[in-house]
């Protein structure tokens, strides 16, 4: 499972921000990685979160993917998460049970988890402690390195 460096992420703050709207790079190589591919992403939160997941469609469309709104004819699967409200907390890891199952069935399902919940040390513990089955871990400063991270995960499950 690749994880965010939580150790990096809190030197961010004593560096310089970068301010970077919509800004992402398809690779000429990482364009027809998601030929005859499907994916699903819910979204749970604000509407940042909304917004963020504009651009990861934007990002999975350019990549080739097709977007479907059933999970079960996904190939990725990703829950954009709020840390904010309790009770979505509660919700993100009830359907993380639904997808195990489902990768069960469907072993080159790749699963991930992004937003803020992503960037909280207690979920990401939690989630390294009883979800290691996820494929991919990322928070919202790392959307847009979206396509790399998705070309390692698939790679991955090949070797």
């Amino acid at each position: 499972m690749q994880k965010p460096n939580l150790k990096e992420a809190k030197n961010r703050s004593k560096q310089e921000i970068l301010v970077k709207t919509n800004e992402y790079i398809v690779q000429e190589n990482l364009k027809k990685l998601g030929l005859g591919k499907k994916y699903f992403v819910k979204t749970y939160g604000c509407q940042m979160n909304e917004h963020d997941t504009e651009t990861i469609k934007a990002i999975l469309e350019d990549m080739s993917f097709e977007e479907t709104t059933n999970m079960e004819e996904a190939d990725f699967i990703l829950l954009n998460t709020c840390a904010i409200r309790e009770n979505v907390h509660n919700k993100v890891f009830g359907l993380l049970g639904h997808i195990k199952s489902l990768k069960e069935k469907k072993p080159h399902i790749i699963a991930g988890i992004c937003g803020c919940m992503a960037q909280e040390e207690v979920v990401v513990n939690q989630i390294l402690e009883k979800y290691n089955w996820l494929d991919i871990v990322f928070g919202t400063h790392n959307i847009h390195n979206l396509p790399n991270i998705l070309s390692r995960s698939l790679e991955k499950k090949r070797t």
